[in-house]
């Protein structure tokens, strides 16, 4: 086990997020190794915060050496590593409405902003995108 993550689920939804492993070089190196063999079509999911033992840009490390194999890439992050992979065109982006106004620095209410910003992360790079709004809703496009 590398580490609990606890979700507490309430009227507001709470999350309480351990930290991650220690990755070497040596372990980075063969993960680089392993992602050589994706091919065109395969998907790669890129998910999470990163490890403090790890680059802080390693999804566009992975996403920039990938781009011309034709991998798809779905994204599950959050802030600037987000915001960094967009110029790479993932196919798949999942924030939640906190995320995504974190993002913009701006405070969502309701759907109709949720998804006038969601357009924004659109035209910023993403493909399809699906917002979360806590367990009530979530809005999926393919633009």
């Amino acid at each position: 086990m590398s580490r609990i993550n606890v979700k507490i689920k309430a009227d507001v939804e709470s999350e309480i997020n351990g930290g991650g492993p220690n990755i070497s070089e040596e372990a980075l190196n063969e993960l680089y190794m392993q992602l050589e063999k994706l091919e065109s079509g395969d998907i790669l999911v890129l998910a999470g915060s990163i490890p403090k033992t790890m680059p802080v840009d390693i999804y566009e490390r992975i996403m920039e050496r990938l781009q011309t194999k034709g991998v798809k890439f779905i994204v599950d992050t959050t802030g600037d590593c987000l915001l960094k992979v967009l110029k790479y065109k993932p196919f798949l982006i999942k924030p939640n409405h906190h995320e995504l106004g974190d993002l913009f620095n701006v405070k969502l209410n309701g759907k109709e902003e949720i998804i006038e910003y969601a357009k924004k992360l659109k035209e910023m790079g993403c493909r399809k995108c699906n917002y979360f709004y806590g367990w009530r809703w979530s809005y999926f496009n393919k633009f």
